[in-house]
């Protein structure tokens, strides 16, 4: 039999391949890049001859017209030639190649590789061999092509590349050694055959760099900066009519480019390969086309005998083989091994064992699996019409018409998910291949994300490496639309433009699908003109979501595939489940994939029944433990034989194994409203709440009874609320009750509560927030969406994006009113202010649907932690629980608005078991013995267990009061400033004592200068006002004008208010408040001041406020705002310490660090304060100058220290006269 001819097409050496040849796209630039899988694969020639890379090159080089081809490479070759003219130095076909082999041939020339010395004919007037040019190496003139020496090689055709021979030698060289060519002595001669600017060359040269960024990382020093010139040279300088081509097994442009970059050389060269201009000269050659591997076929036929299985399917097995995307040398390797083992070569063969995964195994075409598919009427007719019109214009007679345009093959797909469009792309595929309209008809499918990347420049690298793999296959985008949903975003335009500029230069090799949801879809294609011009209006195919009956059937046909079966009734039940589900679906219902996930549940559940009806073991639950259940397990599952559980694949699926969450679509699966009632009587407290729910749902009850015709449905919004109070109230618990009780009314289906943070719903660029909103109501149709903490969607009045969230929720809550109940929740005064802030929340929020739950009652609470500590496994005495309930009182008094009720109780039960314990353990001694463990179980908790923070509520404990007026009395030289805070809280405990009304700590001003004590007294302050039960909690907040002052326009007031909120309860310490007041009228620190003023009349009793700094510094702060004296009601002064004092702090400073002073040294410390103090005048920083003086004293204490190896422990600790700086 005669090999079939394949005439050479579409350009190139008829010696080379069509992948090479496509690549090859040679425009007379100076430099070009070949890369791709191919480059390390052997080619087989449109001659039938099996070429490796290098020797396919050289055909196509040489026939592109260039006369001199030498190749570089960094291993031990080096530079050389494949031919004589080459190495010579004269014009093609004057002299003879370098060998007589041939490349892997057929028959009786089968030398391929054959190595060893072949000598070539003289040349004219020399000796055999001829000689090529003198040129100073590294050697001298000595580098010359000896005759008969040229070395082992790689053999070539007649007229073809021969064997590999180094320059100068032959033989194949080592860098660097004697008798080779060392890289810097490479590079000259390459700059004197490439360079542009150096003497005329003329000989047309192709130099090819192989494995370009391993020979770039590995060349010696000397060849490193001669090189980077040529390549800039032939980058910037004149054009020239050599060629310089740099070859990569990297498919990804971006990793040849990091790669040249990284060995931090050859920036030039980097620029070059990244910019624009380099866009036209990248080839990108990837796996053999089917022509190739019917060639390869063929080859292996008649040179190893393979049998062909089905010689009518043949081109279709090529196709499906090409498809795979593995080495043509893979495939030679098996074919070769198939001939040996005599195995025909047929489709379902090579799939059974593993080298087809793509297509079908049982050799169905594409139109037959299409046609098997389920459903997808009209997606099949549509895909029949374009194949029929593809036939049709094939078909025309020529000159009689001009073309189809361009783009006519691109599809867009539209429809929801697993609806088959992944599917139905890969069948495109195949059937463009069989249409001749694609060579190999593989499918590429990246992901958006690896489409669009993060700078600018390499979005269009990733779109172009993912389209050179998609080269004569198809790129298959699904939910292309997230390439333009981002306006703020320069990156998706630009995958969108590179993938334009590739569909219109690759417009014979590629065809692009693009998916996604009809309505994206539409957008996607107006957001940019040229997308309507690739994809025209009539190759748009929609695939519609499945119908019940489709849905079923796939669902049946997957749990038959898993070797399941089922009675009449399961599969009515799973018909009426299915239908349910398509009942309820929104767009994102992902159809068959919905049925998969279907499968595999009832699949799970019917496995974990007949398991454990049968006794067997669940092999997917070993117990855990050492208590003997793990060793039954392990010797039960010894026992379980094989037979007895293949047995339990006869038993049939039930209706009882249909998931819990699918089961709401049967009849009967909805709770009674009395059992959902129920439950909510038993939470704790929430009196108001429970009745106002009660009340709500017998009014859902009446108007759902309601006659037909008997008046006007109830207003749309009526079922939405709102939930106020502060946090671990209940809220969300009662939320999940409600979407129960609303299901069991029949106003919801589901029921289900989807319960985002605001987070979740706020994005930070423009157009993504609606996005956020709309998935999670997505997710929450049929049911309950709860959004906690909703007022923090309208507080930042400088971003418009809270706003965007509420507008996207309003505009869902009225198109979805049938579908989608909304709870929003928060702080009582902060969720006023947020339905307020938009005139539509009021409306879809109605006053009588506003629930408000006030916080637990001290007893409550209570409960609620004893509840905890019993689901803990501890047990309590009496007086125990007389002191818990002692600490939730104090707790509760003391309670600001964020206080976390239920929550709160629950850290506290977690202290509790900590503390206990770590008691027990204690008392108990170490060791591990079980039985010792489980009885410290029988040991209580006890009031000694209580934190010590909250043991101030114990009875019979000192008076919080009492406490804080003895730390007052501790503190060192405050006798002015201890006498006004106790004439301060004697006024206001005698204010209490009488019932006077309106009883509440003043703001206070403390003026002084800096190290005086006054954020010391400022934290003994709000102590003191919180043993007085004027504020609920008493903690500081220290704040500066940093901490108040932003830089932009409306940011300061909040900054403000920010902690403001966060010292509500307590105090709000503003140290060196005066700086608030420097800056001009147009300062932000005015503003934080306007911000202040009117909350501390508005928290008056909920709030002090202390503003601290210098005397006459302060009274500039009190003249900025007329109203701001009169809100501060009293003014403490801080003076200087004197000497005295300031040795009395130095010595507590001393002792905390573990040093002490000696008592010598007090009247010359104190003669140093008064010196300091003296020097430093206004700017003498007290207890601050103290502790400046310790660490300086501390440093010449070790230095003398340092000296004395043999100073005792005293000597060691003790601070001396002589530890006083000057």
């Amino acid at each position: 039999m005669t090999v079939p001819t394949d005439p050479a097409g579409g350009g190139g050496s008829p010696r080379s391949a069509e992948r090479l040849s496509s690549a090859f796209r040679y425009t007379g630039d100076p430099l070009f890049v070949l890369h791709g899988p191919g480059v390390l694969d052997a080619l087989v020639c449109r001659d039938y001859l099996e070429r490796d890379f290098e020797a396919a090159l050289w055909e196509e080089l040489s026939a592109a017209g260039f006369e001199r081809i030498v190749f570089w490479t960094p291993w031990e070759k080096g530079l050389y030639f494949r031919d004589a003219d080459s190495s010579a130095g004269r014009p093609r076909g004057t002299g003879s190649p370098l060998g007589t082999g041939s490349p892997r041939g057929i028959g009786a020339s089968e030398t391929a590789n054959a190595a060893g010395p072949v000598p070539p004919p003289a040349a004219p007037g020399g000796p055999a061999g001829g000689t090529m040019r003198f040129f100073n190496g590294p050697m001298g003139a000595v580098n010359r092509l000896g005759a008969g020496r040229l070395g082992p090689g790689r053999p070539s055709g007649p007229g073809g590349p021969g064997a590999g021979a180094a320059v100068g030698t032959g033989r194949p060289p080592a860098a660097s050694t004697v008798g080779s060519m060392t890289d810097g002595a490479a590079v000259r001669l390459l700059a004197t055959w490439l360079s542009p600017r150096g003497p005329r060359n003329p000989l047309r040269t192709a130099a090819v760099f192989l494995s370009t960024p391993e020979l770039l990382t590995h060349l010696r020093p000397e060849a490193v900066r001669p090189l980077a010139g040529l390549f800039g040279e032939l980058t910037g300088g004149p054009r020239t009519d050599h060629l310089c081509v740099l070859i990569s097994g990297e498919s990804d442009r971006s990793r040849i480019i990091a790669e040249v970059r990284r060995t931090g050389l050859f920036t030039t060269l980097a620029d070059w390969l990244e910019g624009t201009a380099a866009d036209g000269c990248y080839g990108y050659v990837g796996h053999a086309p089917p022509a190739e591997i019917e060639r390869a076929i063929h080859r292996t036929r008649l040179v190893d005998g393979l049998d062909i299985g089905d010689w009518a399917g043949l081109p279709r097995l090529a196709a499906a083989m090409s498809a795979e995307s593995n080495a043509t040398r893979k495939w030679l390797s098996t074919m070769q091994l198939w001939a040996r083992e005599r195995r025909p070569l047929d489709g379902p063969e090579l799939a059974k064992a593993g080298h087809l995964t793509g297509g079908s195994p049982d050799g169905r075409s594409a139109w037959e699996r299409l046609d098997a598919m389920t459903g997808l009427g009209t997606v099949k007719e549509h895909v029949r019409r374009l194949a029929g019109a593809t036939r049709l214009l094939a078909a025309r007679p020529a000159g009689s018409g001009r073309r189809a345009q361009a783009g006519s093959h691109h599809l867009v797909f539209t429809g929801g998910p697993g609806t088959g469009k992944t599917t139905v792309a890969r069948l495109i595929g195949e059937i463009y291949r069989d249409l001749g309209i694609l060579a190999r008809g593989h499918v590429r499918a990246p992901e958006v994300s690896q489409l669009v990347a993060g700078y600018e420049g390499q979005t269009a690298i990733a779109v172009n490496r993912e389209a050179d793999e998609a080269l004569d296959g198809v790129l298959f985008i699904d939910e292309a639309y997230r390439l333009t949903e981002r306006r703020d975003s320069p990156f998706g335009q630009e995958a969108v433009n590179a993938l334009l500029s590739r569909m219109e230069n690759d417009r014979e090799r590629l065809v692009v699908i693009v998916a996604g949801y009809q309505g994206e879809m539409k957008r996607f294609l107006d957001a940019n003109p040229g997308l309507r011009g690739r994809f025209p209006e009539a190759n748009i195919i929609h695939f519609p979501d499945y119908e019940p009956d489709e849905l079923t059937d796939i669902l049946l046909r997957n749990l038959a595939d898993i070797g399941l079966t089922w009675e009449p009734d399961t599969e009515e039940a799973l018909r009426t489940v299915v239908a349910g589900i398509h009942r309820l679906r929104d767009e994102r219902f992902s159809n068959a994939r919905e049925m998969r996930s279907l499968a595999d549940d009832l699949q799970a559940n019917w496995s974990s029944r007949v398991q454990r009806a049968a006794g067997a073991v669940d092999l997917g639950k070993r117990p855990a433990g050492d208590d003997g259940r793990a060793a039954a397990w392990a010797a039960e599952q010894e026992t379980a034989a094989p037979g007895d559980l293949a047995a339990l694949w006869e038993r049939p699926l039930l209706r009882a194994d249909i998931p819990g969450r699918y089961a709401m679509h049967l009849p009967g699966q909805a709770p009674p409203i009395d059992e959902v009632l129920a439950g909510l009587a038993e939470l704790i407290g929430l009196g108001q709440v429970k009745a106002h729910i009660r009340e709500l749902a017998g009014t859902m009850q009446l108007l759902a009874a309601r006659p037909a015709g008997s008046g006007r449905r109830a207003p749309a919004g009526s079922h939405h609320l709102v939930f106020t109070g502060g946090p671990g109230t209940g809220k969300t618990t009662v939320a999940r009750l409600i979407g129960e009780i609303y299901r069991a009314i029949g106003v919801l289906r589901r029921g289900h509560v989807r319960a985002p943070e605001v987070s979740q719903l706020v994005a930070g660029y423009e157009g993504q927030t609606a996005i956020a909103v709309n998935r999670e109501a997505d997710e929450a149709l049929d049911g309950v969406l709860f959004i906690d903490e909703a007022y923090r969607l309208t507080e930042r009045r400088d971003s418009p994006f809270g706003q965007e969230a509420v507008n996207a929720l309003l505009s869902r809550m009225e198109n979805d009113r049938e579908r989608l109940v909304v709870i929003v929740a928060g702080y009582q005064e902060h969720m006023r202010r947020f339905l307020d802030a938009n005139p539509g929340l009021r409306g879809r929020f109605p006053e009588a649907n506003i629930i408000h739950f006030p916080d637990y009652e001290p007893d409550e609470l209570t409960t609620i932690l004893l509840r905890q500590l019993t689901a803990g496994g501890l047990t309590w005495e009496p007086e125990t629980e007389q002191a818990l309930r002692a600490v939730v009182a104090g707790m509760y008094r003391r309670r600001g608005e964020d206080f976390s009720n239920a929550r709160a109780m629950r850290s506290l039960a977690d202290e509790l078991r900590a503390r206990w314990s770590g008691r027990v353990l204690a008392d108990g001694g170490p060791g591990g013995d079980p039985a010792r463990l489980a009885a410290l179980w029988e040991r209580p908790l006890l009031p000694a267990d209580i934190p010590e923070r909250l043991q101030r509520d114990l009875p019979g404990r000192v008076p919080p009061i009492e406490q804080v007026l003895a730390a007052l009395d501790a503190l060192v030289g405050m006798g002015p400033v201890r006498a006004s805070l106790e004439a301060l809280q004697r006024r206001l405990r005698h204010r209490q004592r009488i019932g006077a009304p309106g009883v509440v700590a003043p703001h206070l001003l403390f003026l002084g200068p800096p190290g005086t004590g006054k954020t010391t007294v400022a934290r003994l302050v709000g102590e003191m006002f919180a043993a007085l039960g004027l504020l609920s909690k008493g903690h500081v907040v220290e704040v500066k004008r940093e901490d108040l002052v932003a830089g932009y326009l409306g940011q300061t007031e909040q900054k403000t208010s920010d902690a403001i909120a966060k010292a509500i309860g307590g105090v709000l310490f503003i140290d060196e408040a005066y700086a608030l007041a420097r800056g001009g009228p147009q300062d932000f620190g005015r503003e934080a001041i306007n911000t202040l003023v009117p909350a501390m009349e508005n928290l008056r009793g909920r709030l002090v406020v202390i503003a601290a700094g210098y005397p006459g510094s302060m009274r500039e702060f009190l003249a900025v705002n007329e109203g701001l004296p009169s809100r501060f009601g009293e003014t403490i002064e801080f003076p200087d310490y004197e000497p005295n004092d300031l040795v009395e702090i130095l010595e507590r400073m001393a002792g905390a660090a573990g040093y002490r002073l000696d008592p010598a040294a007090r009247p010359a410390a104190a003669d140093w304060f008064r010196r300091r103090r003296d020097a430093d005048g206004p700017a003498f920083a007290n207890a601050r100058t103290a502790r400046g003086l310790l660490d300086r004293m501390e440093d010449r204490l070790t230095a003398r220290m340092a000296q004395r190896p043999d100073a005792d422990q005293a000597e060691l600790t003790t601070l001396t006269e002589a530890d006083l700086p000057a």
